[in-house]
């Protein structure tokens, strides 16, 4: 299962959209834009996840506080095995807090978001690979995890009536879970074996973000803001048991003992993503945006580090000759090109109606893609609403990732077991962010 052990990325109970790993907007208001909130990060959740810079736009200090409830269904389709469905739902939430400092040239915020918390829980028979290719471990539970938060401090500064800098650093919380039949990709003793693996990883990491707002003319404002890349060591246990594989092999592996367990590392590497963004005011209660994201996945997304140390199993270490393994398998994601276009109409001055699109050619090629790797989502269509009264607010938001298909072929993976196939996901969001002013 190549690449499943970091993303199992059927976005089923938590966040996702047309960027595939990466949430569409943070905040019930960003949401309902669909993302494309750089050029007017007014929320503190905003600022805190997408432009610092925006910290200094809030007139007071600021409390908010967000939930997300999504519902994904997919379908994976196999030629000679039949058709399999998965349908997930779940919950995550997220918090900021922002305060104006220094006659409000400067504001400081501190936040804590869900980046991405995704998860695949699919029951389909495994198909046969392996060493001799004759390996099945039958119909099987194929799951996979992952969850990346963010918890921020950030600060702006406003250098001119107009125009303002923020930077914001944060310290990120990486947790990987698999468990799925793992075929060893590269390994030298191991490559095309195939086990039962059961891997439960957690690790830390940092990041930053720096960004610019900025109001060209009175009803023109610009924002840019870059997010640098990370890498986290997610360190855990990796179980298994490879009496299938054995079994198949017979001769000399005939009454090896098939179960183990192994400390495990697995190394993930998270993109720098640029995003630019206008926002055009061309009547008093009418405002466009216009946003474009990069995301560079093909220097974070190359492959998939996984080290095993530690083996319990004397009969396995044995036969490797050491009692630690790594297997690096390819995952060849594509650079992302993201557009967004926001809409919102203000009917009066307590209610606001948003609707926005986005979107992104998948990044995921069909040579490394799996039903557990499906971040395949392409278009995304958003609408919300807002009301403001006094120092109180609520946002209700919608998000459709629409239908979204793509044709497996496995040309890089060992045994081909995903070739002659499809996968396609479609997913429904829901958004709720609280806000008051103190």
């Amino acid at each position: 299962m190549l690449g499943t052990v970091v993303f199992g990325v059927l976005l089923s109970p938590r966040d996702g959209g047309a960027a595939g790993l990466f949430r569409e907007g943070a905040g019930s208001r960003s949401m309902s834009l669909a993302g494309a909130s750089v050029a007017t990060p007014e929320r503190g959740l905003e600022a805190m996840t997408v432009n610092p810079a925006g910290l200094v736009m809030l007139p007071s200090a600021r409390a908010e506080f967000s939930v997300v409830g999504g519902f994904v269904e997919a379908d994976y389709d196999k030629a000679g095995a039949g058709a399999r469905s998965m349908e997930d739902a779940g919950v995550v939430g997220d918090a900021a807090f922002a305060m104006p400092l220094g006659n409000g040239k400067w504001a400081a915020g501190l936040s804590i978001a869900s980046m991405a918390a995704l998860s695949a829980d699919w029951t389909y028979p495994d198909a046969l690979g392996g060493l001799g290719g004759a390996t099945t471990y039958g119909m099987r539970r194929h799951f996979s995890e992952l969850l990346l938060l963010r918890s921020a401090l950030g600060v702006a500064w406003r250098f001119d009536e107009d125009w303002s800098v923020g930077v914001s650093g944060g310290h990120l919380y990486n947790r990987n879970a698999l468990e799925a039949p793992y075929t060893f990709q590269s390994e030298p003793v191991l490559k095309g074996f195939k086990t039962l693996l059961d891997l439960d990883a957690e690790g830390h990491g940092w990041n930053a973000q720096v960004g610019l707002h900025g109001r060209i003319c009175e009803n023109l404002q610009i924002g840019l803001s870059y997010t640098s890349p990370s890498k986290i060591h997610a360190q855990g246990t990796a179980d298994g048991n490879a009496a299938e594989q054995l079994t198949a092999l017979g001769g000399a592996f005939a009454g090896v003992r098939p179960d183990f367990s192994y400390d495990a590392d697995v190394t993930t590497r998270f993109p720098q993503i640029v995003s630019a963004g206008l926002a055009w005011q061309p009547r008093a209660n009418w405002r466009i945006s216009l946003q474009g994201d990069w995301i560079d996945w093909s220097a974070a997304f190359d492959e998939l580090r996984i080290d095993l140390t530690r083996g319990n199993n004397t009969d396995l270490n044995s036969f490797l000759g050491r009692d630690h393994a790594t297997d690096v398998a390819p995952l060849d994601w594509n650079d992302q090109w993201v557009a967004r276009l926001g809409v919102e109409w203000m009917p009066s001055d307590a209610w606001t109606m948003r609707a926005g699109y986005a979107y992104a050619q998948s990044a995921v090629p069909s040579s490394t893609l799996t039903p557990l790797t499906a971040a395949i989502f392409e278009h995304t269509v958003a609408a919300g609403v807002g009301y403001q009264r006094r120092a109180w607010s609520v946002d209700l938001a919608w998000q459709w990732n629409l239908p979204s298909r793509q044709d497996l072929t496995s040309e890089r993976i060992l045994s081909g077991e995903y070739a002659d196939a499809s996968v396609e996901v479609q997913a429904h969001w829901i958004g709720l962010t609280f806000g008051i002013g103190f």
